[in-house]
């Protein structure tokens, strides 16, 4: 592979914090005027309230002050239709662990395309995309629940992707002016064989 070595490292110098405070700034600068919604950090638990008044905000909480929490919560965010806005978590009914086989199942059902899209927006701004199981690795099923993200994640490169998620994603890359950095590491995965998407993404490539 071909890295633009010196766009490589400015991305990745950034400090975490830093990126964190740029997200937040962008996501508001973007969306809080023609959505009412806001990204609000330290939460004990992530969650999506919307607005009970007309004109009240929308938010976003995301847990603590972790940058991988935001971009997740920001890929539900923008997979969620006009009906699913309205609606507490966006009308889901959220089990935590431990869960049965089938309940583990439903939630890497519902978890690939929110995930995929976070990897797209972890690799934007230079950080590494770890799949999460939700505590849910010991029921099995995790190679390929990974695989599913990562032929998901190529389709939505490759393809379409919600509206809002493609103008969040073209800001994100121009204010880290990573275009040439994102572009070079999803040619990248796109290489990888499904056999090997485990190592590639936890090696943050």
């Amino acid at each position: 592979m071909i890295w633009d070595e010196e766009l490589s490292i400015s991305v990745n110098q950034v400090p975490l914090k830093q990126k964190a405070a740029l997200t937040i700034q962008l996501f508001h600068r973007v969306f809080s005027d023609t959505d009412y919604v806001a990204l609000l950090p330290h939460g004990d638990e992530p969650v999506y309230l919307p607005g009970k008044e007309e004109g009240e905000m929308h938010r976003i909480i995301f847990r603590d002050d972790h940058l991988p929490s935001a971009l997740h919560e920001i890929s539900h965010w923008c997979m969620a239709g006009a009906f699913r806005r309205k609606q507490s978590d966006y009308g889901y009914d959220y089990r935590p662990p431990p869960r049965n086989q089938a309940s583990q199942s439903l939630f890497q059902s519902v978890e690939v395309k929110p995930q995929a899209l976070e990897w797209l927006l972890h690799s934007a701004i230079g950080e590494r995309f770890f799949v999460s199981t939700d505590g849910g690795s010991e029921q099995g099923g995790g190679d390929d629940f990974m695989a599913a993200i990562h032929r998901q994640a190529i389709s939505y490169y490759d393809g379409r992707k919600p509206k809002r998620f493609e103008i969040f994603l073209a800001r994100l890359i121009t204010e880290f002016q990573s275009y040439q950095y994102f572009h070079d590491y999803w040619r990248h995965v796109k290489q990888l064989e499904s056999s090997a998407v485990k190592e590639g993404f936890f090696s943050g490539l």
